[in-house]
């Protein structure tokens, strides 16, 4: 059952028309339900609806919501991430603008690095990681910089795009009136979620898909953004919620507010509201009544060492797993009971978690810390797999003398098997080509190396008789001694097991 506020926003058939939704005001619903409003209205023909989210996790929520009420009619809704929506245009018409059909995304810096010095060789930057940074910034923005025509032309010249250029190019592609307006009969409502995070460069990609109508201003496809101008979490990316006033008044958008929490205690919708004027903001909570939000706890303790915080810490999770949630902290039809996955402890930076793991670890409880990409994992084979996709080799494919000892010996039978190209594969436009190298011990010399493809490879530093084993096997079974910290020039037996898989 909607609110009134949520049933207004969801029947307003405004063309251009903006949400201002905070945290656990239902904003989600509210999408959700217009999209099924709109499928499910006969005048709609066979129009679709375009969500753009911010991640693909809440791309994938926003279609497992619709996906019961719809049935076959969810193929008009199509829910994608900024990038991924023109990653989709790219790859149909990317053409006109220069792209070749199997374009590449470079995602990592060290890609691009690499990229440029390949189309580059005098180009020899102090910091090329931060350079790409104030590339990246420069382009979100839409500001101009030094160095951004000579890095596009190595894109170019490799026949790749990285995340900035990809919505540069998808927007030169709707610049094209045909296209254009080929997508706009397309696409019969546009939904923004999340729309205080988005950059000058991604706003102005928008706003080239919907069109606007030069008699009224208002855009030729009803589109809506929604969010948090109070939630900006990428303004070290150039994401700017002004963006949404840009909207509001360059096509005369009608505004609705969402200020009903249905997620928060009322205590801290209280703290939000005192941290929001404090920092001279606006909050949009308005109050919750007892009847839509637990009460609530809220605890300041001060600790005369981290040892001692730690302790606390970890005795206050052995009583929430032990009891169950305080009855101030759920309503009254809710469970108390709760899980150790869904306990999380917050901190300032990672070493102020040393004394809290510590504490945990001494009463049993496993943990997960997570404060970079790779720690989002806690067991053994988790952080197998993080290494696995993080680690990328060239092997090659040798011949050398038998048993002769070399670091290239033992790899010679499986490289030579896996990692030979298919008939369809090509070396792409750049690539370096086919070059010859030697083993280490003996004179004999490979007559390949496949060094132009990139590979996700599964690494395990061994004897020759690893081959012999189950993948599973060298997976789990020798994790630290094939995966620890050697490396696989330390020692002149070891060697190197590639899963060769291209990189699209």
């Amino acid at each position: 059952m909607l609110t009134g506020e949520q049933q207004a926003a969801v029947n307003a058939t405004d063309a251009a028309l903006v949400i201002t939704a905070a945290a656990g005001t239902g904003k989600t619903e509210v999408l959700v339900r217009k999209a099924e409003q709109f499928v499910n209205d006969p005048a709609s023909g066979y129009k679709r609806v375009l969500v753009v989210t911010y991640t693909t996790r809440a791309a994938a929520e926003f279609t497992s919501r619709l996906q019961g009420s719809l049935g076959t009619a969810m193929g008009r809704v199509q829910a994608e991430t900024v990038h991924g929506f023109a990653q989709s245009i790219l790859t149909i018409h990317g053409s006109h603008v220069g792209l070749p059909p199997d374009f590449q995304v470079i995602t990592r810096d060290e890609d691009r690095a690499e990229l440029h010095a390949v189309y580059d060789p005098s180009w020899q930057p102090d910091d090329a990681l931060g350079l790409f940074r104030e590339l990246d910034v420069a382009r979100a923005k839409g500001t101009a910089h030094t160095h951004l025509l000579a890095w596009s032309e190595a894109l170019a010249y490799r026949g790749a795009v990285d995340f900035n250029e990809m919505i540069t190019k998808a927007t030169q592609v709707l610049q094209i009136n045909a296209i254009a307006q080929m997508m706009r009969n397309v696409y019969g409502l546009v939904l923004v979620d999340e729309a205080q995070n988005l950059t000058r460069q991604q706003y102005e990609f928008i706003v080239a898909l919907i069109g606007q109508r030069p008699e009224s201003h208002s855009p030729q496809v009803p589109t809506t953004p929604l969010g948090d101008p109070n939630q900006l979490v990428t303004g070290f990316a150039g994401g700017d919620s002004e963006h949404m006033k840009d909207f509001r008044s360059t096509f005369g958008a009608t505004v609705r507010t969402l200020s009903k929490n249905f997620r928060s205690s009322r205590l801290l919708s209280r703290l939000e509201q005192v941290v929001s004027q404090e920092l001279g903001r606006n909050g949009h909570y308005r109050g919750v009544g007892t009847e839509e939000a637990s009460t609530g706890i809220l605890e300041l303790c001060q600790f005369e060492s981290e040892r001692a915080e730690g302790g606390h810490i970890a005795k206050w999770v052995d009583g929430l797993l032990a009891d169950g949630l305080p009855s101030e902290a759920v309503m009254p039809q809710e469970s108390r009971q709760i899980l150790p996955e869904e306990i999380a402890v917050l901190a300032r930076h990672a070493a102020s978690l040393d004394s809290v793991s510590e504490a945990l670890a001494d009463r049993g409880r496993e943990i997960a810390r997570a404060h970079s990409v790779d720690d989002y994992t806690s067991s053994q084979l988790g952080r197998i797999a993080v290494l696995l996709m993080r680690s990328r080799v060239t092997v090659t494919a040798t011949q050398p003398k038998a048993n002769c000892g070399g670091t290239s010996e033992s790899i010679c039978r499986l490289s030579s098997r896996l990692t030979r190209p298919l008939p369809w594969q090509r070396f792409r436009r750049g690539a370096p080509r086919p070059s010859r190298v030697s083993c280490s011990r003996c004179s004999a010399q490979s007559n390949r190396r496949w060094s132009s493809w990139r590979l996700w490879t599964i690494v395990a530093w061994r004897r020759a008789r690893i081959a012999r084993r189950s993948p599973i096997g060298r997976l789990t079974g020798h994790f630290s001694e094939e995966l620890g910290l050697s490396s696989p020039t330390s020692r002149p037996s070891a060697s190197a097991l590639g899963h060769a898989l291209p990189c699209t």
